[in-house]
């Protein structure tokens, strides 16, 4: 009996030495002794970091081997049992008194190798750990874990936990509140049908998970947690997988102002581990509350990163709309309709080619009726409605919008010029979109991905209505969703009219406000041969469909190619018009000539009097904004005086005013 002892501390003492030489910490054991042929009691282990920081004491361990295990050279552990357990771990904004456990050592030798961790590696070597509990039992009480995060200590409680060949269960408690939170726990590992699960249970207590409760940090909290893992072939990391997550409630300022619930959230299907990329087949159903995602996943670990998504449903409309999660959509709240929402979106991004982005959403409705508004009525601007002005959060001054607002101007008493330059300024696809933008919103997550900050926007005039009619200006993402459905139901539903969404009387252009406080007919000029203009939108010279080879072509405005383009067009333009052939024929002349001091001094100061600007199908075209003579029939002045010069004018472009 002594010699077995002996054999054991001296190999137990080798084992804390080595441990202490790579990495400084230490490993202390008391009594060592057998307990029969196969038992061995060991009393009073303990694992201190190199700063005397005792991270693991336990009262006694005994392990229990397996003679046939051993003969086969096997891990001898048949079952195990621990008592009296106390685990402390402790980390700050830099530093954990448990880092020293993975500390590397040095290598032998510097030759370099050709074989990688990978992510499906590292799976299956975790996969395979875990499976092995199935041929173990161990017995723990009165376990004690104390987790110290920046100060901040929580104390959680297990009386006993048992596992029984892969059957592992056990009850928790954590009463660092005024109240006790207790969860049921279960997993459960069968070798033989390669698959595993998890059960957590909430019983009691009504608190944020700890760690989740911290100011200006997520809080999250739940009642059941259900995950079902299978390994359909021992070859390969692919798994299937089924998750349910019931009662789910999320508390973020940057989500949100107040609590986010989701009564239940399931996931179902193949998930895939290859090398560096993590991947989901087309099968996979996600699915919160009552609406059902198809969703597509993958992400590519390898730098740089890439990421691709796409998200599929097809939902009653009253399932959609009862299925909203509070929190998120309050104006929906109790919102009634009949119908059906079809929903697909597609995304792919690599990080090394921005530039590739792949982005469509498509949200259509069939047979859609709305039987009764939420919380808010969206139909009520298309009558005279309050309108609350904030600056930031304060509140600045109300208004009525209509017409018994004696400040109140009918869009079509407004200039035509203000209208256009709100257009080509703000959304000047307006009056052709459904509300939204893609390739503008596209265009935009690319420049903001490329400056790895929020530099662009891709808001429209009916986003800008939505938000300042019916949302606060916080930055939430339920500000943003609702922002975004409100529209689609505005737009495609005709709730209210483009005309009323553009009569309203305040204009935001940026950050300002225009508030047109009466209006102002003007009367034509008298048109000579020879008269300068400004521009108050660019004027456009191809046609971003027509002419899609030369529509990012720059031109210089005092080339003779500049002038003769604006020619063509122009006549071009009248002849449509119902101008007879014969009398354009006698409109010869037509000569553009550019401001040379504005051309001087712009190129003086580096600044550029073209750019690209967006047709309203998203196509890119080059404008012009410059002050010009322009030697013509005085006809032809009364044409482009009240209809515009070049392309495009249609959306806006090309509207000219007199220069002084």
């Amino acid at each position: 009996m002594l010699l077995r002892e002996s054999i054991v501390r001296n190999k137990v003492n080798s084992f804390c030495t080595s441990f202490h030489n790579k990495t400084g910490g230490n490993i202390n054991i008391g009594k060592i002794q057998f307990n029969g042929l196969r038992v061995i009691e060991i009393e009073n282990i303990s694992l201190v970091s190199p700063l005397n920081d005792t991270l693991l004491h336990t009262d006694t361990f005994m392990v229990q081997l397996s003679l046939l295990k051993l003969i086969r050279l096997k891990n001898p552990v048949s079952n195990f049992s621990a008592h009296g357990i106390k685990i402390k771990i402790a980390s700050g904004d830099s530093i954990s008194n448990y880092s020293f456990l993975f500390r590397k050592s040095k290598p032998e030798n510097t030759e370099i190798t050709s074989v990688q961790s990978t992510q499906a590696s590292k799976v299956f070597t975790l996969w395979n750990k875990l499976t092995e509990l199935s041929d173990l039992s161990f017995d723990l009480e009165r376990c004690k874990i104390t987790i110290i995060r920046n100060k901040e200590t929580r104390n959680f409680y297990f009386p006993e936990i048992i596992n029984r060949r892969g059957k592992c269960r056990f009850i928790a408690y954590s009463n660092d509140h005024l109240q006790t939170e207790k969860w049921q726990a279960g997993f459960n590992i069968d070798d033989d049908k390669n698959e595993m699960s998890l059960n957590i249970k909430k019983l009691a207590g009504e608190n944020w998970l700890p760690f989740f409760d911290v100011d200006n940090k997520p809080k999250i909290a739940y009642s059941a947690i259900s995950l079902q893992i299978k390994q359909p072939s021992r070859k390969d990391t692919t798994f299937q997988v089924k998750a349910e997550l019931d009662s789910l409630s999320v508390n973020y300022w940057r989500i949100a102002n107040d609590d986010v619930d989701f009564n239940k959230l399931s996931f179902s299907g193949i998930c895939s581990f290859n090398n560096q990329r993590i991947e989901t087949d087309s099968a996979v159903n996600i699915t919160i509350n009552k609406i059902h995602f198809k969703t597509k996943a993958a992400f590519d670990r390898k730098q740089p990163h890439s990421y691709a998504l796409s998200l599929a449903f097809d939902e009653s409309a009253d399932d959609f709309f009862e299925s909203l999660p509070k929190g998120i959509f309050y104006h929906f709240k109790n919102f009634k309709a009949k119908g059906r929402l079809k929903f697909d979106l597609n995304f792919a991004l690599d990080m090394s080619a921005p530039d590739s982005l792949i982005f469509n959403s498509d949200l259509t409705g069939n047979a859609l009726t709305i039987e009764k508004y939420g919380d808010e009525n969206f139909s009520r601007i298309n009558n005279t409605f309050l309108f609350d002005a904030y600056d930031g959060d304060r509140l600045q001054r109300s208004f009525l919008i209509g017409p018994e607002n004696s400040d109140f101007t009918p869009l079509n008493e407004i200039s035509h010029y203000l209208q256009y330059a709100v257009l080509t300024s703000e959304d000047p696809s307006f009056f052709y979109h459904r509300g939204f933008i893609p390739d503008a919103f596209k265009e935009s997550m690319i420049e903001n991905i490329k400056a790895k900050r929020f530099v662009r926007g891709g808001s429209t005039i009916s986003m800008q209505l939505v938000k300042n009619v019916f949302l606060s200006r916080e930055k939430t993402i339920s500000r943003k969703l609702q922002e975004m459905l409100i529209v689609w139901l505005i737009e495609n539903k005709g709730l209210v009219s483009k005309e009323r969404i553009f009569e309203k009387n305040f204009m935001p252009i940026g950050r300002m406000n225009l508030l047109p406080k009466g209006k102002e007919i003007t009367s034509d000029p008298e048109f000579t041969t020879q008269m300068r203009y400004l521009c108050i939108s660019p004027l456009v010279l191809f046609d971003p469909i027509k002419d899609a080879a030369r529509s990012t072509e720059q031109i210089d405005p005092t080339s003779h190619n500049f002038s003769d383009i604006l020619f063509n067009t122009t006549l071009d333009a009248m002849e449509k018009s119902g101008v007879p052939e014969a009398t354009i024929s006698s409109y010869a002349e037509f000569d553009v000539q550019p401001d040379a001091e504005y051309m001087q001094k712009a190129a003086a100061a580096n600044k550029k009097f073209a750019r690209v600007y967006r047709s309203a199908e998203g196509k890119n075209m080059i404008g012009y904004l410059v002050p010009f003579t322009l030697h013509a029939h005085p006809d032809v002045h009364r044409y482009v005086w009240h209809n515009g010069i070049g392309v495009m004018t249609h959306e806006g472009y090309g509207m000219l005013d007199l220069a002084k």
